[in-house]
């Protein structure tokens, strides 16, 4: 139903605004910025169905079933994100897989029990900052697990330079 770039801008703005109107609603009078469609440039938008794919990763068709677990678990959470093929420089989608993995081992090695680990994100947001940080880990301590996620989401330099130096297998 969007006749033209024009047209888009406009309908953008419009819904940017009420959304931001109603979030103001919520939250008072807090400072905050609201991107939406963050990647638009050069007279091209980048659209999806919902706006979003936090719900399954990417939906490109590089290496779909190579989890960097090795594992493809059915009725269990999982991100079909392809770790092949992509940017190790700023591919969140690779590099939050790795840690996420590995952040999940270590509360387990340190706090015993199941760990699960969801890293979510916006478009071109810096990979130190990521929106949220979800741990799912009943045995594990609050303080340690903050300390780890702290830890691993500031080393997320250390971890893209390891994945280009050394390379790290991803399945």
């Amino acid at each position: 139903h969007i006749e033209s770039m024009d047209h888009y801008r406009a309908r953008k703005a419009v819904v940017q605004k009420e959304l931001e109107e109603y979030t103001r609603s919520l939250l008072g009078p807090a400072d905050f910025t609201m991107l939406m469609n963050a990647t638009d440039r050069n007279g091209r938008p980048y659209l999806t169905a919902l706006g979003s794919v936090a719900d399954t990763g990417d939906v490109g068709v590089v290496g779909r079933g190579n989890r960097v677990n090795g594992l493809i678990t059915p009725m269990r959470p999982m991100s079909i994100e392809a770790p092949a093929g992509k940017n190790p420089l700023d591919h969140t989608g690779k590099i939050y897989n790795v840690m996420a993995m590995r952040l999940a081992r270590q509360v387990h090695e340190q706090c015993g029990g199941p760990a699960q680990v969801h890293i979510f994100t916006s478009k071109e947001a810096p990979l130190e900052r990521p929106d949220e940080v979800v741990v799912t880990a009943p045995e594990a301590d609050e303080q340690t697990v903050r300390a780890l996620v702290e830890a691993a989401v500031a080393g997320s330099g250390d971890l893209t330079a390891e994945l280009i130096e050394k390379g790290i297998t991803l399945w």
